[in-house]
């Protein structure tokens, strides 16, 4: 629908000559939806095309060693943090404790752990970005640290 209505106000200077504008709209609706319809069949021709072509294991297969250089990359990232911070960090994401517990263990107060944890993946996500050009937001950081 939207199209149509660019398509009527870029045309809009030749409104005055159509003789029944309403069949003129249906005319140009069913016209672009056709269209529409038509290069959408092409769209999913090409990619069942292409998905059978390739095997489905080497698109795997790469996924999965783009996620072990992502994690390698993480992983120097993590390194390069202050040793407190580093050891915070581990506890959550390696270890799978939570603020309270992380906050017990090391003595600390839970909002210094909040804080603590926010700055490295913070410092993750721009040393990835600096380095190696990889812009990850934190939620899928987070997720790629966990799996």
């Amino acid at each position: 629908m939207q199209e149509v209505f660019l398509k009527l106000w870029l045309q809009r200077s030749g409104l005055t000559e159509i003789e029944n504008p309403a069949a003129w709209l249906v005319r140009l609706s069913s016209n672009m939806s056709l269209s529409h319809l038509q290069r959408q069949a092409i769209h999913s021709k090409a990619v069942s095309k292409l998905s059978s072509q390739s095997p489905q294991t080497s698109i795997s297969i790469e996924a999965e060693i783009d996620l072990k250089k992502i994690q390698a990359h993480i992983a120097d990232a993590v390194n390069s943090l202050p040793e407190k911070r580093q050891q915070v960090y581990k506890l959550s994401r390696e270890g799978g404790l939570n603020r309270k517990q992380i906050a017990d263990r090391l003595g600390l107060s839970e909002s210094t752990v909040k804080n603590q944890l926010s700055t490295a993946l913070k410092h993750i996500q721009e040393h990835l970005e600096k380095n190696y050009g990889i812009y990850l937001p934190l939620f899928l950081l987070s997720s790629i640290i966990r799996s």
